[in-house]
């Protein structure tokens, strides 16, 4: 039997501040991370009185962060995330969300008027 399992992506949108990673010295695996700047939820059920803004971070791919480019300062992205099983500095492993894409919006076609075939008013000729 087989089953088609929806997989857990979404996007997210997020003033990046900082990039940052590391490589584990008995393995060699890479462990890369990235902090943004963004809205404190409201009606958050931990921090119920909270107002304005905190910084968050987030686990990504290496790849992500030579995409990104702080020659002008912080940078407004949007990712794309996916829920993966990761294994923290200590071993653990847990299922977390992970950006592992940028995503680059493409602008909408313009729609350009037909002017190879202009409409010609009708004449006065045609009306009687």
């Amino acid at each position: 039997m087989m089953f088609d399992i929806p997989t857990a992506k979404a996007t997210l949108e997020i003033l990046v501040v900082q990039s940052d990673w590391y490589a584990k010295k008995d393995t060699g695996e890479v462990f890369a991370s990235l902090q943004g700047f963004s809205p404190i939820p409201k009606g958050s059920k931990e921090r119920p009185n909270a107002r304005g803004f905190e910084f968050t971070g987030y686990n990504c791919d290496p790849a992500v962060l030579e995409q990104i480019n702080f020659d002008q300062g912080p940078v407004k992205m949007k990712f794309e995330t996916a829920v993966r099983p990761t294994r923290d500095q200590y071993g653990r492993i847990e299922n977390k969300q992970v950006i592992v894409a940028i995503v680059h919006d493409e602008p909408a076609p313009r729609q350009q008027p037909n002017r190879a075939n202009p409409q010609a008013p009708a004449s006065d000729a045609a009306k009687s």
